[in-house]
């Protein structure tokens, strides 16, 4: 039950942010998708936390009326029409409703303005070179060969992937798992996995980052590939910090 309730919030926050996209005149296709999900009632009422869910139905009309405008409008220029047409007397009424539409995106942006923003992936790959280089002095990246974990030499710390380093610089002693998280990395070729160092000192969380040693990829053969997550390979990553026996 935890788990489902979880996922329903996650939606609407994912709901949330693709609106404030909307009122800043982004395109967003999910939204598309959603609003469309939302109005034919293809998710029933267990899509949404339950007291949100006639919330979103209401905006999910607004918004899809502010869309038909454009299309209508379109529509209207491109065909010969005359101002009894239907379609002219729907369009002027749209039109007409234009800031009513404005406003209640307005006050749904403001009721549900606690909903925290959704990082994407590609901002949370960013990181300065002063930054990356502060950190990449105390964290490093560790292979995994015949069991133990090494060292390896130096490489370039955005270009090259570090997973493909055969060159051992000494067996990393005194280590041991603080955690696990998932890193996203880009690739050229979806069969190419090539995970950067800056991707993963990037990712690493806040608060996991005073302790953290080094990190681990595994890419052993018995090691689950990479899963594919839109223009970015997902990846299982370890974190290490000193041991304490």
């Amino acid at each position: 039950m935890k788990q489902e309730e979880h996922n329903k919030k996650f939606r609407f926050r994912e709901f949330v942010n693709s609106v404030r996209r909307f009122a800043k005149g982004e395109n967003d296709y999910h939204l598309d998708s959603m609003i469309c999900d939302v109005v034919l009632g293809r998710y029933g009422s267990s899509y949404y936390p339950d007291e949100l869910n006639e919330d979103i139905k209401e905006i999910a009309m607004v918004i899809l009326e502010t869309n038909s405008v454009a299309s209508l409008r379109d529509r209207a220029e491109r065909v010969e029409l005359s101002g009894y047409d239907p379609l002219i007397r729907k369009l002027e009424e749209l039109e007409e409703n234009r800031d009513y539409r404005a406003q209640k995106i307005k006050e749904f942006l403001q009721r549900h303005r606690y909903v925290r923003r959704v990082v994407p992936i590609s901002e949370r790959l960013e990181i300065s070179d002063e930054r990356l280089e502060e950190l990449a002095k105390r964290i490093k990246p560790v292979v995994r060969y015949g069991g133990k974990l090494y060292y390896i030499k130096d490489v370039d710390l955005r270009k090259i992937a570090f997973t493909w380093s055969q060159e051992f610089k000494g067996e990393a002693k005194g280590l041991e798992e603080l955690t696990r998280i998932r890193t996203y990395h880009t690739f050229s070729y979806p069969g190419f996995f090539k995970p950067s160092i800056a991707e993963v000192l990037a990712q690493i969380p806040k608060r996991h980052l005073p302790q953290t040693l080094a990190f681990e990829i595994p890419i052993d053969i018995t090691d689950a590939d990479p899963e594919f997550c839109g223009d970015y390979h997902k990846a299982r990553t370890i974190l290490y910090k000193k041991s304490e026996k």
